[in-house]
């Protein structure tokens, strides 16, 4: 069972390390009962109270083993699940045999202990799974399969043909599969292809996929995954971007595709940045307006830096360069005024990468800038605290990466 000497229990060595130390037991309580010394529900003599064992030399209580409440919910449903589908098997199988009998003109037993073997007449293991294989496709097909019903039936051919099983060696002529990709066609053809057909969900609510994701993506096959990930999930993304309305989405739409980077990459989503990109550029107002500069804002974070880079290139330099090319320069101008969008401008500076802002600015503004600045320092004659004054307005608009560089500096 891939146990290793001095590793936790459990699938992922989470669970205790030590041996459990044996103590004195009273009733039929399994390990790790707790029973207290007056149970109304016992007639049992529960003994005396056992005080925690100390370790040697700290006087501390030995820590109990962490349970794990989820794991333990789980696990009981399979097993409520397995019992359920169990029993509905064993009545259907009687039920057989009754019509059977019938058929026949004869009269059925009171009880027919082989009406309950689920494996009677079989006599080999590929027909015991061609039969389970048949089971699960049907159950699958009806709504009825439940992941315990699935346990059960191939659980119990492992029961009874254990060597065929193991080998893989009847499912792979089943499956006409090589024994390394027999599991995994298993799950996607029988067990996740139904459901995914019949599922509905939308790029604007993906927290029920999201939670889907989040519970088999450690227990279903790598490949399995993948394929949900690219038949499912990213198909979905892609055409409620090609469809792009800001109205028509329950929550921001960065949102709703950020989510899906720690399961897609960037490299899959990379389709969808170019359709959101294209819709960003349909929606402009203005090109370097607030509402366009709230509009792209939230996408940088979700995009990744090239699909950005090239975001910024393709559909928001022209803009600003256009922007600086009518800025006028006045002393006594007022911002927003006789064409000045330079505020506007140097806003988009904090999600245009400084690489592509350094030259715009000495090619579209520091000249007319310095120019400007002269005229008012030789004409006006300002007092110094009035030249300060409008110097420190027009850095302040620079952002913090753009100062960090010597050529806007000098």
């Amino acid at each position: 069972m891939n146990y290793e000497e001095g590793t936790g229990l459990g699938k992922y060595g989470h669970g205790i390390i030590d041996p459990i130390n044996p103590t004195k037991k009273y009733g039929k309580g399994g390990v790790g009962k707790f029973e207290s010394l007056y149970d109304s529900d016992s007639d049992y003599d529960t003994g005396p109270p056992v005080e925690p064992k100390l370790e040697q030399g700290t006087g501390k209580a030995e820590p109990k083993a962490v349970v794990n409440a989820e794991e333990v919910r789980a696990m009981d449903t399979l097993q409520r699940e397995r019992e359920a589908y169990a029993a509905t098997r064993a009545r259907e199988r009687r039920h057989e045999k009754v019509r059977a009998y019938n058929m026949r003109w004869q009269r059925p037993p009171k009880h027919d202990a082989a009406a309950d073997d689920d494996w009677e007449g079989i006599t080999s293991g590929y027909t015991a799974i061609k039969r389970a294989l048949k089971v699960v496709r049907e159950q699958s097909e009806s709504g009825k399969l439940t992941l315990g019903g699935l346990i059960h039936e191939f659980a119990g051919v492992k029961t009874k043909f254990p060597e065929e099983y193991r080998t893989n060696k009847a499912l792979k002529d089943t499956l006409g599969a090589d024994a390394s990709a027999a599991y995994p066609r298993l799950i996607h053809d029988l067990v996740m292809a139904p459901p995914l057909d019949a599922w509905w969900w939308s790029a604007e609510e993906p927290e029920p996929m999201l939670r889907f994701v989040n519970r088999w993506k450690g227990l279903l096959p790598q490949a399995t995954m993948d394929s949900i990930l690219d038949e499912v999930i990213l198909p979905t993304l892609v055409a409620a971007a090609d469809v792009f309305r800001l109205t028509t989405w329950s929550s921001k739409p960065s949102v709703c595709v950020g989510m899906w980077i720690p399961y897609l990459g960037h490299a899959r989503l990379r389709i969808v940045y170019i359709i959101i990109s294209r819709r960003l550029r349909d929606h402009l107002c203005g090109g370097i307006s607030d509402y366009d500069y709230k509009l792209a804002l939230p996408w940088k974070k979700v995009f990744d830096p090239a699909s950005w880079d090239e975001h910024i290139e393709r559909h928001v330099l022209p803009h600003l360069r256009k922007a600086l090319h009518d800025l006028e320069i006045s002393v006594r101008m007022t911002w927003l005024q006789n064409k000045n969008f330079f505020p506007l401008v140097m806003r988009w500076a904090s999600i245009v990468p400084v690489k592509y802002m350094v030259p715009l600015l000495i090619q579209g503004f520091f000249k007319k800038w310095m120019y400007s600045n002269y005229r008012y320092l030789m004409g006006e004659r300002p007092r110094l605290d009035e030249a300060m004054a409008w110097y420190e307005v027009w850095k302040g608009l620079f952002t913090p990466e753009l100062l960090a560089e010597k050529c806007v500096v000098m």
